[in-house]
């Protein structure tokens, strides 16, 4: 297997939620300190694996299994259409049925509200447009991380990682001839600007309650 279709294996868009997830609660000491509340961190990680991974996932091999999407790849634009509107659709029920352990973490909360709206921005570019799902998704994850490091605790080692893995992802993508460089950047620049306009207009909320 090439280092690029493994890169685009391992950062896929229904795995990057829970990478933010884990790295957030074990590699960020404020949030490491909050995990005494097990039952919702708990109720979290399900929430998570449920609506970003094994529910997409299903949806994926049923379209596929029925002929309403070629591939998981999903090469053309409108084949993206479907499985995004019941994405968009676990999320609203997921986030509305865990409302109340997402309030006990706010910044987690501000990362689901903003991947719900970048799935949604994503829905309707597809309807005319093919972006990068896979840069939305490190265009959030990279803002995550730069935001939590001036929000909740320094630290710029993890800046760090997520810019290289960044750059990774892009140049896999481009590499695998799935998108263009265009498609990259505005996915990137989606996903990053929707999570750190998200998060700086609730920044006093987050430093209050952290």
């Amino acid at each position: 297997m090439r280092f690029s279709k493994f890169i685009s294996y391992v950062f896929h868009p229904v795995f990057v939620p829970l990478i933010i997830l884990f790295t957030l609660f074990n590699f960020t000491p404020i949030l490491a300190n909050s995990t005494s509340n097990n039952i919702c961190v708990n109720s979290i990680y399900t929430l998570f694996i449920l609506i970003y991974t094994i529910l997409p996932i299903l949806t994926g091999v049923v379209l596929v299994k029925f002929g309403l999407i070629g591939s998981f790849e999903m090469h053309d634009n409108r084949e993206r259409i479907i499985p995004l509107i019941t994405n968009t659709i676990y999320m609203l029920v997921g986030g509305i049925i865990n409302s109340s352990c997402l309030n006990i973490f706010p910044f987690v909360k501000l990362i689901f509200l903003a991947i719900f709206i970048i799935t949604i921005c994503a829905l309707v570019i597809s309807f005319f447009w093919k972006i990068s799902m896979h840069m939305l998704a490190a265009g959030n994850m990279l803002a995550v991380f730069v935001s939590s490091n001036f929000l909740i605790e320094p630290n710029l080692f993890l800046v760090f990682i997520f810019i290289i893995f960044a750059l990774i992802i892009a140049f896999s993508r481009y590499n695998e001839s799935a998108h263009t460089i265009p498609q990259l950047i505005f996915g990137l620049a989606i996903g990053f600007c929707t999570q750190i306009f998200l998060i700086l207009n609730q920044s006093s909320i987050i430093t209050s309650i952290i």
